[in-house]
């Protein structure tokens, strides 16, 4: 199918890589642009899930305009935006990567770098197989527990309510003690413990070792048994029925698919597995920057600096990946982190000293570093300069801050075609369930988990991932733009003293979760094309901070490249 948007734009030249000295403070840094720009800015992209497709329009707008990045930053989908850039994709390559309908042209420039396909967002939601699936959480649920009866395991622990042997045996000697002997006359009580005790105050000696050997030889225990011991079928069925409930589970949740999301969640941290998305990550930068896609990709071989975000919620801190702090750090593996949504995608761990705050090397587990900052524009200031690295005249170069807003409406002078969802309640937004219901049902699908068939029909799955309360709340929270509320005053405050330009790309009508956006060419489409029109008024105005003038200066005759309603 042909697009309906037009090429405008030839395949950009390439600069030659000369090193050059660009940081004021004395460091080098080598710095290629993917193409000749006459305006360089340091850019900032915030998380947002899958409304991130949205920057796409917004980097066309630039590339059209010889706008690119001297530094860029960004958390989870911002991070693999920033990334994108970093190891050296324009705006083509990225719009032509995103598009999962195969609709654009490919640029000539990745089949000469050997990438061939398009990336489908829904690939990256992986969940986990009935295989991948480790032992040690199948077998921590109560499912499994039931099937396994651990219950006859806990009644056979119980003891019996006995004396142990060398408690009865001070109590019978005690009788002899107290009852037999103290009115024997000229025996007090010291003389006779002397008597049968060797040492005063210890219970041993021959009386005392007589009455063991006698409750021994009559079989009495040495301790007070368990109910097991008196029905050893307890601890020898235990591994048998280990094996009937790892049967028994299996077969139950490939039929009630719900039981294997519940585990996943509840004992592996997540719905989604996110290796997919690690080793596309791996293979994208390695043709990019190597040309070879098994090749890895640190941050000091980079084009561009970057800096991601990841927060280490073992020792309750952020963690900044960036060519200045993590030059052996590998690429992939950093954004990987920083897209850790909680709950949707697993937690990465790491052996490794956590940046100063443990005293020596400690098991971090890290997640979407929106925790902490989703949107850290704040590394492009003072606060941040020894996180990042420095390219030149740092403070003269323009800010451009990429946002996204799930809850903002596109403005109707842009004529943009509708979105994707229609919103709904006050304010308006995207129903949670709505995005996430047909996710997980159309995923395990794919797993073949959804058989068809009369017993397990398929809206009995549809009515458990409603009843699961767990998942709409995580999805409500993790939709929720923690830095929205404090942006207007934080932002602006930080940025005074710096020309900064905020481009809030408006996406009311679409959903972070919907990772099957870019798979129908009217959906994602109409998206960039919001991103464009935000780009182009904001840059063609005017900064929030800093000198007066726009980065565009014809912005009111420039037509959309994607078409409009």
């Amino acid at each position: 199918m042909p697009p309906k948007f037009p090429n405008r734009l030839s395949r950009p030249k390439t600069i030659s890589g000369s090193q050059r000295a660009l940081d004021i403070r004395g460091a080098i840094w080598r710095f290629k642009l993917p193409f000749t720009a006459r305006t360089l800015v340091d850019g900032v992209f915030e998380g947002g899930g899958a409304l991130g497709a949205g920057y796409i329009g917004a980097l066309r707008a630039l590339h059209d305009n010889n706008i690119w990045f001297a530094r860029v930053a960004g958390n989870s989908a911002g991070s693999i935006t920033a990334a994108m850039i970093a190891t050296g994709f324009n705006a083509l390559e990225i719009q032509w990567l995103s598009s999962g309908f195969n609709g654009p042209t490919r640029p000539e420039s990745l089949t000469r770098a050997g990438i061939l396909e398009p990336i489908k967002f829904s690939k990256f939601l992986d969940l986990p197989s009935l295989s991948s699936v480790s032992q040690r959480s199948m077998r921590q649920t109560l499912l499994w527990n039931a099937l396994k009866g651990t219950i006859i395991d806990e009644f056979g622990k119980i003891s019996l309510p006995i004396r142990s042997r060398a408690d009865l045996a001070d109590r019978l000697l005690d009788v002899v003690l107290d009852v037999g002997l103290k009115d024997v006359p000229g025996f007090g009580d010291l003389t006779i413990r002397q008597l049968f005790n060797t040492i005063p105050g210890n219970q041993s000696g021959p009386v005392r070792d007589a009455i063991v050997s006698g409750l021994s030889a009559a079989g009495y225990p040495r301790n007070p048994p368990q109910i097991k011991d008196l029905a050893p079928i307890v601890d020898g069925s235990a591994s048998l029925r280990a094996q009937f409930a790892d049967t028994g589970w299996t077969a139950i949740a490939r039929n009630m698919p719900v039981e294997l999301l519940i585990t996943n969640l509840l004992y592996e941290g997540s719905l989604f597995e996110g290796d997919f998305f690690l080793a596309t990550l791996k293979e994208l930068f390695g043709h990019k920057i190597h040309n070879n896609p098994n090749a890895t990709v640190l941050f000091e071989d980079l084009r561009i600096p970057l800096a991601v975000i990841a927060a280490d919620i073992d020792h309750g801190h952020m963690v900044v990946y960036s060519s200045k702090t993590s030059p052996k750090m590998e690429v992939a593996e950093a954004v990987r982190r920083s897209m850790s949504v909680p709950f949707v995608f697993q937690p990465r761990r790491d052996l490794g000293r956590a940046q100063g705050r443990a005293p020596a090397p400690t098991l971090a587990t890290l997640v979407d570093g929106g925790i902490c900052s989703n949107f850290p524009v704040w590394l492009f200031t003072a606060g941040g300069q020894n996180l990042v690295a420095q390219v030149g005249n740092d403070d003269a170069r323009a800010k451009v801050g990429f946002v996204l807003k799930e809850n903002l409406a596109a403005k109707s002078a842009w004529n943009v075609k509708p979105p994707k969802f229609t919103p709904s309640g006050q304010p308006p937004k995207v129903d949670d369930m709505t995005v996430l219901k047909p996710v997980l049902i159309e995923k395990l699908r794919e797993l073949n988990l959804l058989p068809p068939g009369t017993q397990f029909p398929e809206n009995s799955t549809e009515q458990n991932l409603i009843d699961m309360a767990l998942l709409k709340e995580i999805s409500g929270c993790m939709g929720i733009d923690k830095e929205d509320s404090t942006r207007d005053v934080i932002t602006k405050g930080l940025m005074s003293g710096f020309t900064y330009f905020d481009v809030v790309l408006p996406l009311l009508g679409y959903h972070w979760l919907d990772f099957y956006v870019n798979e129908d060419e009217d959906d994602v489409v109409a998206m960039w094309d919001r991103g464009w029109h935000a780009a182009i008024d904001v840059l063609g105005s005017p900064p929030s901070t800093g000198a007066p003038s726009p980065l565009i200066a014809n912005a009111n005759t420039q037509q959309t490249p994607y078409g409009g309603a």
